[in-house]
């Protein structure tokens, strides 16, 4: 993974060159700003080609290389007229950042656009309880983000920050590591028999149980947290520090997203989003591998439920949205744009909502395999 941030969109030290030609203070800032604009106003078919084109091939890491044509294509569109259009060279690099650079330049226009029509919808009367207390809490969102962002003249890389968040909203490692760390967490001691004995210990079956779940939702816990902190250590070193104060805004598809927060803070929010999630599965496999009692069929079934949120990402079937996204814990679904859910006629953080589901799934899980560790402890 940490290749990947570094083997992004060709040569790195080029690239890096060519971005900091364009951040050279306020100059730099209106130069992007001017050509990508000129984009929005004179072609955007070629962007939203390109975006396709990505789609299309991206391979859940790496960002596809743009085929020369339509990279050649944006440039004639963005820097037609820029000194550096000698070096084929440079114009592939120059369209990659004019790419790169469409979030942090439209954010702020994509977001005016929106709040004027919560502020049309308004005025008008609209009389649904709901949608006034949407359009409130999205224009009071709305207004901190555009302060926050018109704080900011810096053009920020973020090839390496969008590809950890591509990256860590759909990798199976975590659930590989649980499923290795835990799919026997029980079963082993009951196919042998063992299990038995533990009924004439201090502590007896059911705390003995009890440590053993508290050790492998630790276990899970750890190992998530070096892995996703590995990752975001390597963001640090691609883009350096300052990565963490830009605005979450500027990453690529949240430029409408109304979370008032630095990137920073969003890895963090998705951190103990993935974590909680995390911490449920592990629940669930330790009491399937109770209820499975050998290790072999412990083992199939426990792929049950680490299995199934990739499968309800792929399946198509009639699901809301909001409770597909919670189910496959699909933190960009859920941070993006309108991040809220209708409950009660209120419009609740579908991250709130989440979060409290898998740790009560989770809780419960742990309950049942401790009441079950007392049956299991006559019965193994």
């Amino acid at each position: 993974m940490i290749a990947s941030f570094k083997s992004a969109y060709g040569d790195d030290k080029l690239y890096a060159a060519c971005f900091d030609s364009l951040d050279e203070g306020e100059e730099g800032y209106n130069a992007a700003r001017y050509n990508s604009e000129k984009l929005s106003a004179e072609d955007k078919e070629i962007l939203d080609k390109a975006d396709r084109y990505i789609s299309t091939h991206s391979n859940g890491s790496v960002p596809p290389i743009l085929p020369n044509e339509m990279v050649d294509e944006i440039f004639e569109t963005l820097f037609g007229d820029s000194e550096t259009a000698g070096s084929s060279q440079y114009q592939a690099v120059y369209g990659l950042i004019s790419k790169q650079l469409y979030s942090q330049t439209f954010s702020r226009e994509l977001i005016k656009e929106r709040t004027e029509g919560y502020s049309r919808n308004i005025r008008r009367g609209v009389t649904d309880e709901y949608s006034l207390k949407i359009a409130e809490l999205m224009m009071d969102d709305y207004e901190k983000v555009l302060e926050k962002e018109e704080n900011h003249r810096e053009r920020y890389d973020t090839r390496y920050a969008n590809n950890f968040i591509g990256f860590i909203s759909s990798e199976p490692i975590s659930y590989i590591g649980i499923f290795l760390l835990l799919f026997s967490s029980f079963s082993a001691e009951l196919q042998s028999g063992r299990y038995k004995a533990f009924k004439l210990t201090k502590t007896g079956a059911v705390g003995y149980s009890s440590y053993r779940i508290i050790i492998g939702i630790l276990q899970a816990a750890v190992f998530f947290s070096v892995y996703f902190f590995a990752l975001y250590t390597a963001v640090i070193l691609s883009s350096g520090t300052k990565i963490s104060s830009m605005p979450m805004q500027y990453l690529s598809g949240f430029e409408l997203s109304h979370l008032p927060i630095n990137f920073g803070g969003f890895v963090l929010r998705i951190y103990f989003m993935k974590l909680s999630f995390t911490l449920m599965l592990s629940a669930a496999v330790m009491l399937l591998s109770m209820v499975s009692r050998r290790i072999i069929p412990s083992a199939i079934v426990c792929l049950i439920p680490l299995a199934a949120p990739a499968a309800l990402s792929r399946i198509d079937i009639s699901l809301n949205e909001n409770l597909r996204q919670m189910m496959t814990c699909d933190i960009i679904g859920m941070n993006n744009d309108i991040g809220a859910i209708n409950i009660g006629g209120s419009p609740i953080d579908v991250a709130a909502v989440f979060f409290i589901a898998v740790i009560m799934i989770a809780v419960c899980s742990a309950a049942a395999a401790l009441i079950l560790s007392g049956r299991r402890g006559f019965d193994a």
